[in-house]
């Protein structure tokens, strides 16, 4: 046994961590009266085991470069228990963190599930939810989900990166994800994110981010509000997001919104009818919902519906960059490292 002042002299801990673990007795501890300040003494042992696993934590942070996750995933799977947070005496007075032991869990996990053979006609995980319009970050958190639970088919590249930045999911998976889009709930927004996360969770480039931060239609001191994050994925979608689900180039939306009489709920760059625009989900979810039902229904016969929208958006230009539509875009391996 060690007594509580010797264990302040002899080991870097604080004397208030001390005392949290004698009240709490996370170790064996011998307390030799009741009073207050009664002597007391540690089992040497179990505490110098305790503060050596204190120091294998790694802040929460550290998961966005090792995993190649936003940190709203992150904290999705937090949530669903598919990463555990370290608790208890481990994690007692410091900021969010986990133990090394769980980035290892996580990444054996992913390697242990993945198919030994490579498949050529795949797609990067990463690339896949950006073709599929799958902005709100629910689906790449469901992805990894199921990867994480082998219940899904997918091979590991060689690609530089974060773990998840390897995965390749097979065609028949690729196939299946267009089918989960709006069967996924939006993954957590963070208290404050970043232009990079936005960017991602609301599927619109970084200059489009800035801009509908000095509109007012996202607030902003140093990072973004996650609140503001959270109520625009759910009230409004972007241009690039319908150019995905409809399967188009950006500038064919605007002539399909005119089509149908839906006007842009929010504008912000002036010099283009592609970028900067927000749209009410109210008014173009039944546009999309209906154009991928007939799509899915069709049968080598166009349907009213899919050549309402061919004619519409004939000669529409591909989603340039992080914007291409799933037509014109190729897998790119590590696309969370852009």
């Amino acid at each position: 046994m060690i007594s509580y002042r010797e264990a302040l002299t002899k080991y870097d801990v604080t004397a208030t961590f001390l005392t949290s673990v004698a009240k709490n007795k996370d170790i064996e501890v011998i307390q030799t009266g009741d009073e207050k300040f009664a002597p007391t003494y540690y089992n040497e042992r179990q505490l110098v085991e305790l503060l050596e696993s204190r120091r294998q934590l790694l802040l929460i942070d550290r998961l966005l470069v090792i995993t190649g996750l936003p940190m709203f995933a992150i904290e999705g799977l937090v949530e669903s228990g598919h990463i555990r947070l370290a608790a208890g005496a481990l994690a007692r007075f410091r900021d969010p963190s986990v133990h090394r032991s769980e980035i290892e869990r996580f990444r054996s996990r992913i390697e242990a599930n993945a198919s030994a053979a490579s498949f050529p006609d795949g797609k990067p995980l990463t690339r896949t939810v950006l073709n599929a319009g799958g902005a709100g970050g629910g689906l790449l958190v469901r992805l990894v989900q199921l990867c994480l639970d082998g219940r899904i088919e997918y091979s590991l590249s060689a690609s530089r990166g974060g773990i998840i930045s390897h995965v390749v999911l097979s065609a028949n998976a690729v196939e299946l994800v267009e089918t989960m889009v709006d069967e996924v709930a939006p993954a957590p927004t963070p208290t404050k994110m970043t232009r990079r996360d936005v960017k991602m969770y609301l599927d619109m480039p970084t200059e489009d981010v800035v801009a509908f931060v000095k509109a007012g239609v996202l607030q902003a001191e140093y990072n973004i509000d996650g609140e503001s994050v959270r109520r625009f994925n759910e009230s409004y979608i972007t241009t690039a997001t319908i150019a995905r689900r409809l399967k188009i180039g950006v500038l064919g939306v605007k002539r399909i919104m005119d089509g149908y009489g839906v006007l842009p709920a929010h504008s912000v760059n002036p010099l283009s009818d592609a970028t900067g625009v927000a749209w009410r989900k109210a008014d173009v979810m039944p546009i999309i919902k209906q154009s991928v039902l007939a799509r899915r229904h069709r049968e080598g016969v166009g349907s009213t519906a899919q050549q309402l929208l061919d004619g519409l958006t004939a000669g529409g230009h591909d989603i340039p960059s992080d914007r291409r539509s799933s037509e014109a875009s190729k897998p790119r391996g590590a696309a969370l490292n852009g």
